[in-house]
């Protein structure tokens, strides 16, 4: 026998066994995924599910169900790892153009990003019970710096969006 066809990287030879499987990776029950792979088949619940069952103990079931599976978590490393890639590269992007126009904030703005990003980020932790209210002034003062850092960030991302095409 082919190992190929164990190991489950083999498309079934059977089109609706591998709609099968396709449906119970997409977390159908296996009632479900019988039922929709064998549309033509008019049979009780009860007949449906000991089917099922024995396509699911088969050996060549149950490996391509785990190839897929393999697959699809593969796919979805390779996706998260190509964002957080892709979020490091705008930060640097960003830091530069925030160098380039001599804007420290925006440049700090952006190193802090890539430091959150990557983990590095520790903040102690405070009790808020320990900390004295703001008064109004302050609080208002602290609304106009966040209010003033944020117009930079836009204008950053802006900048950098014209740059790379975003």
């Amino acid at each position: 026998m082919d190992v190929s066809s164990q190991d489950g990287s083999q498309p079934l030879k059977s089109i609706k066994q591998e709609a099968f499987t396709d449906y119970l990776i997409a977390r159908m029950s296996q009632r479900k995924a019988y039922k929709k792979a064998y549309p033509n088949q008019k049979s009780k619940d009860s007949v449906v599910d000991t089917k099922s069952s024995e396509l699911c103990s088969r050996v060549k079931v149950i490996a391509r169900i785990a190839y897929k599976r393999a697959l699809l978590e593969h796919e979805a490393r390779k996706e998260v790892k190509y964002t957080r890639s892709k979020a490091i590269k705008e930060y640097e992007e960003a830091r530069a153009l925030a160098i380039e126009c001599k804007q420290a904030g925006a440049c700090s703005t952006a190193i802090a990003g890539k430091v959150a990003l990557c983990g590095l980020a520790v903040k102690e932790q405070e009790n808020p019970v320990d900390r004295k209210p703001l008064t109004r002034a302050e609080l208002e003062s602290a609304l106009a710096d966040l209010d003033a850092i944020e117009k930079e960030a836009n204008i950053i991302q802006i900048q950098v969006n014209a740059r790379t095409g975003a």
